[in-house]
């Protein structure tokens, strides 16, 4: 139960990190995310934690940007097709 704790603390604080990356409109959209979709939120905070890591994000990023970049992360998802 500790390292679950753990793991949860550690999302917090990448959290807590890319929201200075954020303007105000894209920190209420991750929020929002959060809630409906945690899976995609955490996908999302990974995502952009490893393109700052990298040194691609250097200044804020706008919700429009913001908004791109969430289109990509949903796009790879549905690839996925069903066919009968």
């Amino acid at each position: 139960m500790h390292n679950t704790d753990d793991v949860a603390q550690q999302i917090l604080h990448l959290e807590s990190e890319i929201k200075k990356y954020l303007d105000r409109d894209a920190v209420v959209r991750l929020g929002t995310i959060k809630t409906a979709h945690p899976e995609l939120a955490l996908r999302v905070v990974m995502t952009l934690a490893e393109l700052i890591k990298q040194g691609k994000i250097k200044g804020v990023i706008p919700d429009e940007q913001f908004k791109m970049i969430l289109k990509q992360l949903t796009l790879e998802k549905k690839d996925i097709t069903i066919r009968r």
